[in-house]
């Protein structure tokens, strides 16, 4: 066999494939001198445009911030819990008047709106008065028609608006934790103020809603994650919590971490 292909003739060689015909270099390709009367092309630097990843996102934040008159710390705090969120919720900010209320709003220039729910009788205890809150809206989102809902003692502040063009309702609660009464008092006196602005199941099922609260309680102590150390004087859970919360689509109250 192999004698046999020895004495085979060389097979042709094939032809190399046509190459595609050659095009004219353009200007920028090609590697002519630039004139040197000609203008100059000035190189800018293009800044990027960080914009959100999502249209539509609505991000929350409560902070218990137990009266502020450290003046630069609450700049700094301010600052930068506008840096991330776009709604704010603060409970006892312990302001006693509106030039308080003024220079908080001074603090943070990055609100649009503040919204104050600040008791009448407040008094000064060192910041720690356990009442007042505050809703700070960020310019970032498109915020309109706002009608807002104060508590009297300072322990919750309800906004009802639009952002993004939809309905939008944003509940801050801060519970009574005095005793067992308090509570059960603090939750009948929300839920009426809710039932007397038509705020019902079917009502608040049209809206986006946002409840951001500290409830000083837990529906279910079994599935408390700190139910083991669960300190003395807890309160216990009230049915008026539960009622006040399930419209506004609270579907469990439960420290889960």
């Amino acid at each position: 066999l192999l004698a046999a292909l020895g004495q085979m003739p060389p097979l042709p060689r094939r032809p190399p494939p046509a190459q595609p015909p050659l095009q004219p270099a353009s200007a920028s390709q090609s590697n002519t001198q630039r004139d040197p009367a000609a203008p100059s092309k000035v190189r800018t630097r293009k800044h990027k445009s960080y914009a959100l990843a999502y249209q539509g996102v609505l991000r929350l934040l409560f902070q218990n911030i137990r009266g502020m008159y450290d003046d630069e710390f609450r700049k700094y705090l301010l600052h930068k819990s506008c840096l991330i969120s776009d709604v704010r919720v603060f409970a006892e900010t312990g302001c006693i008047n509106e030039n308080e209320e003024r220079q908080w709003a001074q603090d943070c220039p990055g609100c649009s709106h503040v919204f104050w729910a600040t008791p009448q009788d407040m008094p000064r205890t060192n910041g720690h008065t356990g009442r007042g809150m505050a809703i700070f809206i960020s310019k970032r989102i498109p915020f309109q028609d706002a009608r807002v809902f104060r508590d009297p003692d300072g322990r919750y502040i309800i906004v009802r608006c639009r952002i993004h063009n939809r309905e939008t309702l944003i509940v801050g609660l801060h519970a009574d934790n005095t005793d067992d009464a308090a509570q059960q008092a603090y939750y009948n006196r929300v839920l009426n103020r809710l039932r007397d602005e038509g705020l019902d199941k079917d009502t608040c099922h049209a809206l986006d809603v946002h409840v951001v609260a500290d409830c000083n309680n837990v529906e279910n102590r079994q599935l408390d994650y700190a139910r083991g150390r669960a300190k003395d004087g807890s309160r216990q859970p009230t049915d008026t919590m539960t009622e006040t919360l399930r419209p506004l689509g609270v579907a469990a109250l439960q420290r889960l971490q």
